[in-house]
């Protein structure tokens, strides 16, 4: 049988954090230590704690990861479709019509997600719920959306190109070519 002090040991090497923790460099893991023991809560420590391992600033890493949470897809109801499409402007904006029960719609998510951070700046992308009652499912039948998921593609409010279905290739590679076509 283990000792208590040996349990201890076993169970800390299993534990991830703890492994990451001792594979940090001494005066990193001292740093560390400052910053845990302070009046400061979890987030603000996983972040000075990356920053610490990085070498990078935790303000600025800090400001790094604002700028990935705001490129997260839109979620718009169609009375704020035609004000949406306004308030891009002359950017590209890809509208992924979903439904909350629809499978291949829940697969699809994480891709739309990733390709929302793949362009940032050059691409909005919004997220429009088809199943609601009412409204919703009316407008989805006026852009005719026959098939969920539908991923249209539009320009200065006019509609290029959709992919319907669960294909994440054909949905990134219709983005590259609409960004390399108004690119030039």
């Amino acid at each position: 049988m283990l000792s208590s002090s040996a349990t201890h040991k076993a169970m800390a090497s299993r534990c991830p954090c703890q492994r990451n923790i001792q594979m940090m460099t001494p005066r990193a893991r001292t740093r560390l230590s400052h910053v845990a023991s302070s009046d400061t809560s979890r987030s603000q420590v996983a972040v000075s704690a990356a920053a610490v391992e990085l070498s990078v600033p935790a303000e600025q890493l800090a400001s790094s990861t604002q700028d990935i949470q705001d490129t997260t897809p839109v979620l718009i109801a169609p009375w704020e479709f035609d004000s949406f499409m306004a308030a891009a402007g002359g950017q590209l904006v890809v509208v992924d019509f979903y439904t909350e029960w629809c499978g291949p719609c829940k697969l699809m998510n994480k891709e739309f997600e990733k390709l929302s951070r793949a362009f940032p700046g050059t691409v909005q992308f919004a997220k429009l719920n088809v199943g609601v009652p009412g409204a919703h499912r009316e407008f989805a039948t006026e852009k005719k959306i026959r098939v969920l998921p539908t991923f249209q593609l539009y320009h200065n409010g006019k509609q290029l190109d959709q992919v319907t279905g669960a294909k994440p290739l054909k949905l990134r590679q219709m983005l590259n070519e609409a960004v390399f076509q108004f690119r030039q």
